[in-house]
């Protein structure tokens, strides 16, 4: 239950957890834990609808007043591209969040399994990722960890749609932030964060850049470079605009990536402005199958990890992150920074 302010606050609800939901198996990095030994997440089941669930049961006395208060502000959002908090039980020493969960795996490894891979396929995904960030801006919430990781599905089917995880309404604001927490991996890092501790919601714009880039070619968009080479490229926006999977794209599709990626994030194109964009509408967009960009695709998707740890840019405090994830192993990664 939410106060008025925003707080968590006791519930009779809450006084029974177990009344609504059945845990049933741990997900993420430890074991299941007896409740009261440390913050755990579980995939609980509702007992009566019988639909899963993620829930993350946290300590109260770890918890600060402002990360309970971001908890309420998550239940206020609602968006059929982004992973729902559904509901929040408290008891006097623990939080419960029950989250919607995604089990149709991340959409970039997802991309590469399709017989046809082409911009119209990329489009259909591409807008319900521009559909979710839009309205967290509209929110005031800035995402600031936009990544393949955090781009879900809904299922496994055929009609599956995007679910984008680990939004954090850590401030809700129209102003520049300083950078509390930022933690943006090596390819997906803005030059603006390179050169100051201020940001706004510009940086998902150049996120959702690099994320289209990829998605078009399959390809880093610094060559892979490392050190002191990769901070000059992300700086200088030295992306690879001369390789041949480039070239196969069409020019709006082209210009769509290069209105995103924009090294001042004032004239970078907005969300409302973006869904405007020819290629967005269709427009010139090429029916080939893409077959050499899913190659490329399927080996960033192997060399990723290895590579987004070259750069991680964090701050003291820590959020409260939305992201439950099921992958096609059943295996879910915790949604809540610990």
């Amino acid at each position: 239950m939410i106060s008025s302010d925003g707080l968590v606050v006791e519930s009779n609800k809450m006084a029974g957890f177990d009344t609504y939901y059945e845990l049933n198996k741990s997900i993420g990095r430890k074991p299941l834990q007896p409740y009261g030994s440390g913050s755990y997440v579980a995939i609980c089941i509702e007992r009566g609808s019988k639909m899963c669930y993620a829930v993350k049961v946290m300590q109260k006395k770890v918890i600060s007043m402002e990360r309970k208060r971001n908890i309420g502000q998550l239940l206020k959002l609602d968006h059929k591209n982004l992973v729902r908090l559904k509901e929040v039980f408290e008891t006097p020493n623990s939080l419960y969040l029950v989250i919607e969960l995604a089990d149709g795996g991340e959409l970039f490894q997802r991309l590469t399994k399709f017989p046809v891979y082409n911009e119209k396929t990329i489009l259909l995904y591409f807008r319900q990722m521009i559909n979710g960030i839009k309205y967290l801006h509209e929110y005031g919430v800035i995402h600031r960890n936009l990544k393949p990781e955090n781009i879900l599905l809904s299922s496994r089917e055929n009609d599956t749609i995007v679910k984008i995880t680990d939004y954090s309404p850590q401030v809700f604001t129209s102003e520049d932030l300083d950078m509390e927490l930022v933690c943006f991996m090596t390819t997906f890092c803005p030059p603006e964060l390179l050169l100051s501790r201020r940001y706004d919601k510009a940086v998902d714009l150049w996120a959702l850049g690099i994320l289209l880039y990829i998605m078009l070619t399959g390809n880093d968009p610094y060559q892979s470079k490392t050190g002191s080479d990769l901070y000059h490229a992300i700086l200088h926006c030295d992306i690879d605009y001369k390789s041949d999977p480039w070239k196969l794209i069409s020019l709006n599709a082209q210009d769509a990536v290069k209105r995103l990626l924009v090294t001042d994030p004032q004239f970078r194109i907005i969300t409302p402005n973006l869904l405007k964009h020819s290629w967005l509408n269709g427009i010139d967009e090429h029916e080939q199958h893409l077959h050499s960009v899913q190659k490329n695709l399927e080996q960033f998707n192997e060399q990723r990890t290895e590579r987004d740890n070259l750069l991680t840019l964090r701050g003291e405090k820590k959020p409260i992150i939305l992201s439950p994830t099921v992958k096609p192993s059943c295996v879910v990664k915790p949604f809540i920074s610990s």
